[in-house]
């Protein structure tokens, strides 16, 4: 409960004590954030507004939330402010300092009692350590990986640099801005460990945040999981709160979250009962969590933490090359001896979670992973093949997902899956032939709404082309997928180099700009790069062949293609033999490839080049390839 309420300037709050007040308890002589509490995640903009706020007027700042804890107070509330001015008071102290030896100065000394005392910082942070140090007459940033449990070192570096940018003395006074922060105030309001459950200080905390829409969803989730524990339950639940939160960092960092509250969005959407849950966790204006005891918070707390560690295990062994999937199917210790088809596993699926266009196809996937690691019976049904369809046709899924419009809509979110997990009146080995089925479904559902996409991009062409390529239908799984560096993007049509040159090889051989074929300067240089930018201009090959077509003509390149794989007795990858055909086709190709042999002249060749790129690039000829491309693409999934 509050105890007590005052207000103070941050002077009097940092250096805690009021003349001629007892508001501070005297045998407290720090304050710490404790690691439960969210990350320092203020961004550049709200530093400085805060800065220009505080050096336009004197300026009260808010709440400050206390809780009285062994010998120091916990900030419950008001961290990102206090850190925020804090490192203010830092890039004060060095900007103080004298310019020459290293003696601290008049003004240091002042403020190296807002800072530091008793050799540590005031301000202490259980998520990231020791985090400032004193290096003669400079103090300095000094968090270490090991420390920094929610990867805050980046955001730390860029604050402080802001502030010390923006406390420049060639451009602000810096007594004055340092006498402005000392005098903000904050009302402080201070509370203890223990009483009731509805006296629990992190309520008050709710109560006053939640009321003025302050909080963010994790906060305020927080929030009600204190208000529904015992009080004396309040350790396990931080405990409990920091994994969560280490998980929630961990998944923005590896498969691009925005935050913990999506984090908690996601997991939720995921569970029965809750896959129409709305993003702020209040289904019909009620929160999720409210009305339920400390047993039912607990037992979802405990889930959602064995669910973030058996993910991030799962995706930490994945660069692993002795990692076998036993974790997930028991059958995968008989298969170590395919060493190429866990090679494919394992990429497969870092890619199906690294891609962060879009998420909602991706906690089906980690529900699962979940749910076998977590299920000796469940993993023991998974046999290897059929991983090796879940997770192939599931790369299928992802990428087809990730490249539809509708993949940020809440509505594209499939439930098979979880209902099949989720699903009691079936026997463990009924959930894995149906998710098998429903992921092979999935899959075959996206493949029909897919729509080719007409720009290039690396990443998208060669998963494109690896399934185009690589998916054999008989038994569900891809013999190859293509990536740097065995494997270059080739530009077919309008060469990488800055003038577009193209050779032409014949009896005698010359170079020519397509820059200039097409049309002089000016618009011409748009033109190019326009043309060059195109899904149609690239295939992708093996890089030695990469580099043996250079910038030939399109007629000797195509010959060099087939000539490679006739000379390996391999058929011509199934992308590159649909361009090759769709080129032929054209009819102002054949013209210029009646002109092979025939000792034309520059001039007829150009002029012939340039009506053949004029008409591969027309708009009817281009829907006509990328028609071919789908048709294609259908056909490596047929009979299946």
């Amino acid at each position: 409960m509050i105890n007590k309420s005052f207000i103070v300037t941050i002077s009097e709050f940092l250096s805690m004590q009021k003349q001629g007040q007892d508001y501070f308890d005297q045998n407290r002589s720090r304050y710490v954030i404790p690691k439960y509490q969210r990350e320092y995640k203020w961004d550049i903009e709200r530093v400085v507004a805060l800065f220009n706020d505080i050096n336009n007027r004197d300026k009260f700042i808010g709440n400050i939330i206390l809780n009285r804890v062994n010998d120091y107070y916990e900030i419950v509330d008001g961290q990102q402010r206090i850190t925020t001015i804090l490192l203010f008071l830092v890039a004060l102290f060095n900007r103080c300092k004298l310019t020459t030896g290293f003696q601290l100065s008049e003004e240091q000394v002042a403020l190296l009692r807002y800072i530091r005392r008793n050799g540590h910082t005031i301000l202490e942070n259980e998520s990231i350590g020791e985090y400032l140090e004193e290096d003669r007459n400079e103090i300095k940033l000094c968090i270490t990986d090991a420390n920094d449990i929610y990867f805050q070192n980046q955001k730390f570096t860029e604050v402080s640099n802001v502030a010390y940018e923006k406390i420049d003395p060639t451009k602000i006074d810096i007594q004055s801005f340092q006498r402005k922060v000392l005098d903000c105030q904050v009302m402080v309001l201070v509370g203890e460990t223990g009483g009731h459950q509805h006296d629990s200080i992190e309520e008050v905390f709710l109560d006053i945040n939640f009321k003025s829409q302050l909080l963010d969803v994790a906060d305020i989730f927080k929030g009600y999981c204190f208000k529904n524990y015992y009080p004396a339950n309040h350790e396990e639940l931080k405990a409990q709160w920091t994994e969560i939160r280490k998980s929630a960092k961990l998944f923005e960092a590896s498969f691009g979250y925005k935050d913990t509250s999506q984090y908690l969005y996601h997991y939720l959407l995921s569970r029965p009962g809750s896959y129409t849950i709305t993003a702020d966790l209040t289904p019909q204006g009620v929160h999720y969590l409210e009305g339920k005891n400390n047993t039912e918070t607990k037992a979802i707390l405990v889930e959602m933490g064995e669910y973030g560690s058996n993910v991030i295990c799962f995706s930490n062994n994945l660069p692993n090359e002795t990692y076998f999937f036993e974790d997930i199917c028991s059958d995968a210790r008989n298969h170590r001896g395919e060493i190429a088809n866990n090679k494919l596993l394992r990429r497969m699926i870092s890619k199906t979670i690294s891609y962060k266009e879009a998420q909602y196809h991706k906690f089906p996937l980690f529900m699962c992973i979940h749910y076998l690691r977590k299920t000796d019976v469940l993993r023991n049904c998974l046999s290897f093949e059929d991983l090796k369809k879940l997770v192939t046709n599931y790369y299928a899924y992802a990428f087809f997902f990730v490249n539809d419009s509708h993949s940020k809509s809440k509505s594209s979110i499939d439930h098979s899956i979880f209902e099949a997990l989720y699903d009691e009146q079936k026997t463990p080995a009924e959930k894995i032939r149906s998710i098998v089925v429903a992921v092979k479904l999935l899959r075959a559902n996206m493949l029909d709404s897919f729509q080719l996409f007409k720009t290039f991009s690396q990443e998208k062409a060669y998963a494109l082309y690896t399934l185009m390529d690589c998916y054999v239908s008989a038994n569900n799984f891809i013999t190859n997928m293509y990536s740097l560096p065995e494997y270059n993007q080739e530009h077919l049509i309008i060469h990488d180099n800055q003038d577009g040159n193209v050779t032409w090889i014949d009896n005698t051989n010359f170079t020519f700009s397509l820059k200039s074929l097409l049309g002089g300067t000016g618009g011409t240089i748009n033109l190019v790069t326009r043309l060059k930018r195109q899904m149609s201009n690239y295939l992708i090959l093996p890089a030695s062949l990469n580099t043996d077509l250079g910038i030939n003509d399109i007629i000797s390149k195509i010959a060099l293609i087939e000539d490679h794989y006739q000379r390996l007795g391999q058929n011509i990858p199934n992308h590159v033999a649909t361009y090759i055909t769709h080129i032929r086709s054209i009819d102002k190709f054949q013209q210029l490839y009646a002109l092979k042999g025939r000792n034309a002249t520059e001039t007829e060749i150009k002029e012939k080049y340039k009506e053949f790129i004029e008409k591969y690039f027309d708009e009817t000829v281009q829907d006509a390839l990328y028609n071919s491309l789908k048709t294609s693409l259908r056909t490596a999934f047929q009979n299946n």
